[in-house]
């Protein structure tokens, strides 16, 4: 019982602090009203007592119980003091006003903070419930995405087996074989964008070690100049390494890559270059395609985001490319930017820093961006 009724006082120590510093303050009234001590002085340990809750209350933040008792008694015991002060002529009946629009006032800063408080528990529990639905998505994504890869490599197989022992001389049964194959090899490709995606926010999605740049920069150069008809040019790249997950990184090139391909034709220039910038890395992307209109750049790395929304995603892609772009920049620390270039055409732009640090990032739920946030009016 002793130890109970001990942390009892320890717990309110400052509330048992505050009563003595009140009752001292009242004792100064008392004493310069019976003493007849200045005229006026009486007031200045009046307002201390009120300074001094306001303070408390501030730092506590009682419940209802404590915060009308301590009214009660700041109102009653400086109210009645006052009394005592004007009975004996030291004070006019006007300073007795002071009681109440003191206790108002009072009563407006607790009003204040009771609305502040139940506006950061309500913002407290719409964060916790996006992030469970955030933390309930990624796990469905995760959980859906591994059990697709089951079917679609048994299908592979089987259609292994049929163009094997049927498409021979048979150029129907052949073209279906490789339709099939085509669409299989696209949801793997969904699949694995959505898996990298969500792996981002999780820890030891990086493994960053020290890579040569130049390196880098040139052999994604001489493994895409073949792959498409287009012209290609190697830029500016500057020496030395960068701390990075060279394999996350070189996703996300190939993608800005692919997405440069899909948008130019034959004879266009697709350029890859490099630039140290203030503690960072710019990798750029330029190609003098088809450009993208100014009013949809901020929403280009939005997840199943699509400019040209008007063709079939077999063709234009499912939207996912430029959000893994942004996932991997984001997790190294870095960020993506997509301009207008001035031959024509577009510039997207991954910035790095020289030493990445792994990032939380932000999966995106239905209807939010990663970037966008919860605010409640106070």
């Amino acid at each position: 019982m002793r130890s109970g009724i001990r942390s009892q006082i320890v717990a309110l120590r400052l509330e048992i602090a505050w009563v003595a510093f009140a009752i001292a303050n009242l004792g100064a009234m008392l004493a310069l009203i019976l003493m007849d001590g200045p005229h006026g002085w009486e007031t200045v340990p009046f307002h201390f007592i009120y300074v001094s809750f306001t303070v408390l209350f501030g730092y506590r933040m009682w419940r209802r119980n404590g915060t009308v008792a301590g009214i009660v008694f700041v109102t009653l015991s400086s109210g009645l003091v006052t009394l005592l002060a004007i009975h004996d002529s030291r004070e006019d009946w006007a300073e007795f006003t002071e009681v109440p629009l003191m206790t108002l006032m009072f009563l407006a800063m607790v009003y204040h903070v009771r609305r502040r408080q139940s506006a950061v528990a309500e913002s407290n529990r719409l964060a916790t419930d996006l992030r469970l639905a955030l933390d309930r998505q990624r796990e469905f994504v995760s959980n859906a995405s591994h059990e697709l890869l089951t079917p679609i490599t048994i299908a592979r197989g089987h259609i292994d087996l049929v163009r094997r022992y049927h498409a021979d001389g048979n150029d129907e049964v052949a073209g279906a074989c490789d339709t099939v194959i085509g669409e299989l090899e696209r949801m793997e490709r969904l699949i694995d964008q959505l898996l990298l995606i969500e792996g981002a926010p999780t820890p030891g999605f990086l493994l960053t070690a020290d890579v040569a740049l130049q390196q880098l920069i040139a052999g994604l150069y001489q493994r895409w100049q073949h792959a498409a008809t287009r012209d290609w040019e190697l830029g500016p790249v500057p020496t030395g390494s960068v701390r990075i997950d060279a394999d996350r990184v070189v996703i996300a090139l190939d993608e800005l890559l692919e997405n440069a391909v899909r948008h130019t034709r034959e004879g266009d220039r697709i350029t890859i270059s490099a630039a140290r910038r203030d503690g960072a890395v710019a990798i750029s992307v330029a190609d003098t395609g088809s450009g993208i209109p100014a009013a949809v750049r901020d929403r280009v790395f939005e997840r199943f985001y699509r400019v040209d929304g008007d063709r079939n995603r077999r063709s234009g892609g499912a939207g996912l490319g430029l959000s893994l772009v942004r996932a991997v920049a984001e997790a190294h620390g870095g960020r993506v930017a997509v301009a207008a270039n001035p031959r024509g055409g577009t510039v997207f732009t991954i910035e790095l820093p020289t030493s990445a640090r792994a990032q939380p990032v932000a999966a995106a739920a239905d209807g939010l961006d990663s970037h966008a946030g919860v605010q409640l009016a106070t």
